[in-house]
């Protein structure tokens, strides 16, 4: 069996912990369960649900830092009749017990076909964690890329991507 790189998932965890840190980053992607408050989505109760989906995602790259700050890609499904895929590129740390007690996404593609958001994931991966996280738009491919655009941010406390109210866009810029 080969020895797992640095930016391998399974360098730094089990299979069986790999199952429930994927499960834990699923809760803060993916939709809630039934009649489950987005807000909720994070209770212990709900961990079955998200063990299953967690299932329809696939880490593709991981690194941590030297602040025990965890970096990922991955694909997730996206809502098509392509059977296309999405990237999500993002962060997190554990607490001692284990979950997450930060979350964010730097980006996410456009639904793309499979072997698109693999390569690029790849590409830019090493980038990504070599900038802690912060990837100048121009480096973001825009036809790979649908979030963030010019009209959004993530939202660390929501827990996703919203739309910035016309006082945060820089309008002068684009208003003569």
């Amino acid at each position: 069996m080969d020895t797992p790189s640095s930016l391998d998932f399974a360098y730094y965890f089990s299979a069986e912990e790999q199952k429930e840190v994927l499960a834990k980053i699923t809760s803060y992607l993916y939709v809630a369960p039934p009649n489950v408050a987005k807000e909720d989505r994070f209770l212990a109760k709900y961990r079955p649900f998200y063990l299953r989906e967690s299932l329809k995602f696939q880490v593709i790259r991981f690194f941590k830092d030297e602040n025990s700050r965890y970096y990922f890609y991955l694909l997730r499904p996206a809502r098509n009749i392509n059977d296309y895929k999405r990237g999500v590129a993002g962060m997190f740390t554990l607490d001692k017990k284990g979950e997450i007690n930060y979350f964010r996404e730097f980006f996410v593609t456009k639904m793309i076909p499979e072997t698109e958001v693999v390569n690029f994931g790849k590409l830019i991966f090493e980038d990504l964690i070599k900038n802690k996280g912060s990837m100048p738009m121009t480096s973001l491919r825009e036809d790979f890329i649908e979030f963030p655009g010019i009209m959004s941010q993530y939202d660390t406390t929501l827990h996703e991507w919203t739309y910035k109210k016309p006082l945060d866009l820089n309008l002068k810029d684009t208003i003569k």
